[in-house]
């Protein structure tokens, strides 16, 4: 969970201000509707899936692995003194529509994980999901101290948490119940 929060906390709250510097500040809004758009119908898409094709922890690996690289190019883009506005938005968009997801499949995988380990969900749950906002915080703490709010060197930090997350999620155990 801290992780999962973590990529999503290293570029929420500061691409905006990395928007602005670059001239589109008043583009702002069609990242975010273009995430709104996405986390309608691309976790009941993915859910699909992680039931019926592949183990849910394999498609959480693998939606971070290739949403991060989205964010690297994003970022990569970004490096231009004046990237052109789909150059990064396309990758943000592709990038976005594999992130999403990920916070529906780490819910179901750690319920899962707590059901086959007999924990008590309902007290457990809460415990562990609390870490997630521990994660977002401490990126976009990050984030600022580092002082790159404007720079696309967030989307470099949100691409290194995701690649680290993918990882890890082909190492957790089976999501069969």
């Amino acid at each position: 969970m801290f992780l999962q929060f973590a990529a999503m906390g290293a570029y929420q709250i500061s691409i905006g201000i990395y928007l602005a510097s670059v001239g589109y500040g008043s583009r702002i809004a069609w990242f975010f509707t273009a995430q709104g758009i996405a986390a309608l119908f691309m976790p009941a898409l993915v859910g699909r899936i992680a039931d019926r094709y592949v183990p849910a922890q394999k498609l959480f690996g693998a939606c971070h692995v290739l949403s991060a690289v989205f964010f690297g190019f994003m970022a990569l883009a970004g490096t231009a003194a004046r990237p052109s506005l789909m150059s990064v938005f396309v990758p943000y968009v592709a990038g976005i529509l594999l992130f999403v997801p990920t916070i529906s499949l780490s819910n179901s995988i750690c319920f899962i994980q707590l059901v086959k380990n007999g924990a008590d969900v309902g007290r457990t749950f809460p415990m562990i999901r609390i870490w997630g906002t521990a994660g977002f915080i401490v990126s976009m703490l990050a984030v600022n101290f580092m002082n790159i709010e404007s720079s696309p060197a967030q989307f470099l930090l949100r691409a290194a948490i995701g690649i680290v997350l993918g990882a890890y999620a082909f190492m957790l155990p089976g999501c069969d119940v």
